[in-house]
């Protein structure tokens, strides 16, 4: 699998190259990529942010903007994993508009494991807390990362949100604002955790 972008890319480009890259990891989404061959184009409903993703049976490129050429065009809110996207061209290209849909959402693992790769790419970086406890508010079970006793960072959540951090399919501190999430933690570890997620979430460490 070749999946390419400019390094400089905006947010939105290497963030769609890192979850196409999380698919292509697995293989049976790997195997549907490889046959896939269309143009599709992912667009903010809140503001200019766009890409264009060019499958050529394995061969992936993605680019800022929005394509003369796409076949298909998605408009969705970024900022709500709930919102129904908007969807252009999926009558005339069906096959293409269900491949995509299942490569653009790579399955994940339970929020303790992906809290853990999350943990394992970011825990040693400079003034990031040194303990992390993460708490599921759906069960109350807890995970500590770190060092032990009390810890210097928290954050609570669903498993659902949780799991949308973690696996880099959100921003933690954003998450945090909109109060789907709730954390205690210093503004510098929250200032370091904001960048360790970006990172996560742009595919650095993948």
């Amino acid at each position: 699998m070749n999946i390419q972008c400019a390094p400089d890319s905006p947010p939105i480009v290497l963030g769609t190259a890192a979850r196409l890259k999380r698919s292509a990891a697995v293989p049976s989404l790997a195997r549907r990529m490889e046959k896939m061959k269309g143009v599709l184009a992912l667009r903010s409903s809140a503001d200019k942010q766009s890409v264009t993703v060019r499958f050529d049976r394995g061969r992936i490129t993605l680019a800022s903007g929005v394509a003369d050429d796409a076949g298909l065009v998605i408009t969705l809110d970024m900022n709500d994993a709930n919102a129904k996207p908007k969807v252009q061209g999926a009558a005339k290209h069906l096959a293409f508009a269900l491949a995509a849909a299942k490569v653009l959402e790579p399955p994940t693992k339970s929020w303790q494991e992906e809290a853990k790769a999350f943990w394992e790419f970011a825990g040693d970086w400079p003034r990031m807390p040194k303990s992390m406890l993460v708490v599921c508010t759906d069960d109350h079970a807890e995970v500590q990362f770190g060092e032990t006793g009390a810890p210097e960072f928290e954050l609570h959540g669903t498993a659902k949100d949780l799991t949308r951090v973690f696996s880099g399919d959100a921003i933690v501190t954003e998450e945090w604002l909109s109060g789907k999430l709730h954390g205690v933690a210093t503004l510098e570890h929250a200032s370091v955790l904001t960048g360790r997620s970006i990172a996560w979430v742009m595919g650095q460490g993948r």
